[in-house]
């Protein structure tokens, strides 16, 4: 069940990009999505390997599941929120489409809790909020930074 949770969130986030009317440039939804990918694959290998404050599931198909979601689902909710909080016209617009991505990304960990693909020994849904706030504050300013660089004036 765990795979096909993971499968459908994965692909829902591939859809909603793919509707959504007003995208960044290709390059820059590359940029995120790859600057994204590094950063959660990453960082999970540290907090699950190296630290040893999540552990992982030993189920093959379920572990497929959690790979999803490490390696499609969360690198995308990052690329459809950066893609509204750079066509926001009000700086509350953007702050809530942030909430509702950070929202969504501890919504699919506390799914993967529920489903037994992870468990939180020494870790809990608050920190992942508090991570996966961090990426998402790392990853924007990564995002003005190359805008910045690339067209040589202010990003808005």
């Amino acid at each position: 069940m765990g795979f096909v949770v993971m499968f459908v969130a994965s692909w829902l986030a591939i859809f909603i990009f793919y509707l959504l009317q007003e995208r960044l440039t290709i390059l820059e939804n590359a940029f995120v999505f790859l600057v994204a990918l590094t950063l959660v694959i990453n960082v999970s290998w540290i907090v699950t390997e190296e630290l040893k404050l999540v552990e992982i599931t030993k189920d093959g198909l379920a572990y497929t599941g959690y790979l999803l979601n490490r390696s499609i689902g969360a690198p995308m909710i990052f690329v459809i929120v950066m893609t509204a909080v750079f066509r926001a016209n009000a700086a509350w617009t953007a702050l809530a489409s942030a909430a509702a991505a950070l929202a969504a990304l501890v919504a699919l960990n506390g799914a993967a809790l529920y489903l037994d693909i992870l468990r939180y020994p020494k870790w809990n849904l608050g920190y992942d909020a508090l991570l996966f706030a961090a990426l998402l504050a790392v990853v924007y300013g990564l995002l003005r930074l190359y805008r910045r660089t690339v067209y040589g004036r202010r990003s808005s």
